[in-house]
């Protein structure tokens, strides 16, 4: 409101109406991660008068960036809004344990976005991270984060494990084949006879 008077008349109230012009932030920009190297769009909605990215953009989408910081001014009503926008890539995954028991595989990983998606041949994939009936022998191991990114890899063994060797020519348990073993660290291997008589006794550090 407000009160007018002089010298000669009586006051006077009147009502003033105000009417504020301003642009918003919008509601569906927000900060982003995307996989290593990868690149998005970024979208600010519609509703606005004019747009004008950090990237040269005049449209509500910026444009295929990668990581880094962006902003875009939104214009309403004749007022401007910067909004400022950050996207970063997903930190790597990592493969910490795979524990192998019998014919039993499970993985725990960690890094990346959750949940991980795990695989044995790199094209079936499950969100357990246990796998059962688990072939002999070398095998490979697949996790992927929620973000569908390129897979991380790593080898694993199951170990065929013999107790007995009788190298007498027969063709039956003549040779042991641990050679899958080199995907370890610190083995450790000794071969007894059968009244305990150590015949080898070896380590290997990888």
């Amino acid at each position: 409101y407000v009160r007018l008077e002089n010298g000669m008349d009586c006051p006077v109230v009147g009502e003033i109406d105000f009417v504020f012009k301003s642009s918003l932030a919008s509601k569906i920009l927000e900060d982003k991660v995307v996989c290593i190297k990868g690149l998005i769009n970024l979208d600010a909605g519609n509703g606005y008068d004019t747009y004008l990215w950090s990237t040269g953009s005049t449209v509500s989408t910026s444009g295929l960036v990668g990581k880094g910081n962006y902003y875009v001014d939104l214009v309403l009503n004749g007022c401007t809004f910067r909004q400022y926008v950050n996207v970063e890539e997903e930190d790597i995954i990592s493969i910490d344990v795979i524990d192998v028991e019998s014919n039993r595989v499970t993985i725990n990983a960690s890094g990346g976005s959750k949940p991980y998606q795990y695989s044995i041949d790199g094209k079936h994939w499950q969100n357990s991270n246990t796998f059962e009936n688990v072939n002999i022998g070398v095998g490979n191991i697949y996790v992927k984060s929620n973000l569908n990114c390129t897979p991380i890899h790593r080898e694993f063994y199951n170990i065929n494990l013999v107790n007995t060797i009788t190298p007498n020519g027969d063709s039956y348990n003549d040779v042991l084949d641990f050679s899958g073993l080199r995907l370890k660290n610190d083995v450790k291997m000794k071969i007894v006879d059968r009244y305990g008589k150590t015949f080898f006794d070896g380590e290997e550090k990888t």
